[in-house]
């Protein structure tokens, strides 16, 4: 699973691009200290998602393009019905502002499976304001 090149704009290309956190983390967390900070938090949030039954992670923002010193991880994650929300982060399902304090400013919101996952994830999170459906999905 490689994650697409960057565009001359800096961006990933429109689509759904699937990736591991690996590759995440060789691409986009490991050139600078914000990018060090920003990566901690996502594995730490992989961690507890994982130990959840969450199976399903959009990211994306300023963090998945080429910007130096990206602000925040964006993103959200799938609820389905095997998902035990009881050892899940109340972090994660609380207020914007408490999960960045809490999650070195990582935000990754719930949604629900309904439809296409690039579409969902521009419908649900309105931090995303130019995206053109560009997403990361990470798996295993």
């Amino acid at each position: 699973m490689d994650i697409p090149a960057l565009q001359e704009n800096g961006e990933l290309p429109p689509g759904e691009h699937s990736a591991t956190v690996d590759d995440v983390e060789a691409v986009f967390g490991s050139s600078t200290g914000r990018r060090k900070l920003l990566m901690r938090g996502l594995r730490a949030a992989i961690a507890d998602f994982e130990l959840s039954g969450v199976r399903t992670l959009w990211i994306n923002g300023s963090f998945t393009t080429d910007k130096n010193e990206p602000n925040d991880i964006d993103g959200c994650w799938e609820y389905t019905s095997d998902i035990d929300i009881k050892r899940l982060d109340p972090v994660f399902l609380g207020p914007r502002k408490a999960m960045k304090k809490n999650m070195d400013w990582i935000s990754l919101y719930l949604t629900l499976p309904k439809r296409k996952a690039a579409f969902r994830f521009l419908s649900f999170s309105r931090l995303i304001e130019k995206v053109n459906r560009r997403a990361l999905l990470l798996s295993g």
